[in-house]
């Protein structure tokens, strides 16, 4: 009887060790763009306490032009290519959710959303079936805890992170820097999860039959140029015949298109190349679809081969892929400081 209890408990101390852990990326913060920054902040947290990351599905916008607003993770990024960096695990793979939620960085608290989340996913229990509310990392308690820990890469993210649900739910926003140090966009963990986190091939295909058919072999500038209209920015002040454009949310002002045009021939110039593409996805939003127009007769009227494909593809979630890929191998990149869009390119 004690040497059955003994290899019962040793048996027991085996599947507890061998029971993966995994890691629910809680994707609340806005749009699809938003959603790939807080997947890809997951990565790096999922790589830090060592488990595996959950292949949560996207949300496109209401109304936003497309074919659906669920959109798999593999129609999306390439998980091959994910698990080069973490390993992974389907919606369909990791059983129940977790009671746990934690959060860092500027993140929003899961509230309602969660039953969307859920839905979308297919997934029950825990955060599922309960109104969970998320529990900050860096907590004073925590980083008093943590204050003397050596701090190698991502020890101090582990150390704030004492939770041992077998699914923990992660909701981060503008965390790098919080969890692993200043600069942590440019360290070489964070690059490698950039370089790991790359579109579907089916995307990619798309992208480069595009350049092909637009460019050849020539090289060319790409330009991201955010335009909408809220309470980010400025109301469309401007006319049929000369359009004035939305400004940073920092300093009042418009910016003329015609000014825009000479920034991006002036980019052009410096890079080397005759060749711009205008993001399609940036100049169809509201009161400045006209602007997409007018920005590329002031660039072609310059002398430059200026283009914004119709073709892309109909679905606007597809196109703003396809259209971040072409910007990603393009010789030179123009774009919106404020935009996530033009963040997940730059940091490419």
């Amino acid at each position: 009887h004690v040497v059955a209890a003994v290899a019962a408990a040793a048996q027991a101390v085996v599947a507890q060790k061998s029971e993966q852990k995994l890691l629910y990326p809680i994707m609340i913060q806005g749009g699809p763009n938003n959603q790939y920054q807080q997947f890809l902040e997951s990565m790096v947290l999922a790589k830090t306490l060592r488990r595996k990351i959950v292949l949560a599905p996207f949300l496109s916008w209401p109304g936003g032009g497309d074919r659906q607003r669920v959109h798999a993770f593999d129609a999306t990024f390439d998980t091959d290519a994910v698990k080069k960096f973490v390993d992974v695990v389907s919606t369909k793979a990791m059983g129940e959710a977790g009671t746990t939620i934690v959060s860092a960085g500027g993140a929003k608290k899961p509230k309602h959303e969660l039953r969307v989340v859920c839905g979308m996913a297919g997934i029950r229990g825990g955060w599922c079936a309960t109104q969970a509310t998320s529990t900050p990392l860096l907590t004073p308690a925590a980083r008093q805890r943590c204050r003397t820990r050596e701090k190698t890469w991502g020890s101090y993210a582990r150390c704030l992170s004492d939770h041992d649900d077998r699914v923990l739910g992660a909701a981060l926003w503008a965390s790098m820097n919080g969890l692993y140090g200043q600069r942590a966009l440019r360290k070489p963990r964070t690059l490698q999860a950039v370089r790991a986190l790359r579109r579907a091939p089916a995307i990619r295909d798309k992208a480069a039959s595009l350049r092909r058919t637009l460019f050849g072999d020539r090289p060319y500038l790409c330009a991201h140029v955010r335009r909408v209209e809220n309470a980010q920015r400025c109301r469309d002040g401007g006319s049929v015949r000369a359009p004035q454009v939305s400004c940073p949310p920092v300093k009042a002002g418009y910016v003329a298109t015609r000014r825009l045009a000479e920034t991006l021939r002036e980019a052009s110039k410096a890079a080397g190349v005759t060749d711009v593409y205008v993001s399609r996805v940036a100049l169809r939003q509201g009161p400045f679809r006209s602007e997409g127009v007018a920005l590329l007769g002031f660039l072609r009227n310059g002398s430059i081969s200026a283009s914004a494909s119709a073709d892309v593809d109909v679905d606007n979630y597809i196109a703003s892929l396809v259209e971040q890929e072409l910007c990603e191998r393009a010789a030179a990149f123009v774009g919106t400081a404020d935009s996530t869009w033009t963040s997940l390119v730059a940091h490419q």
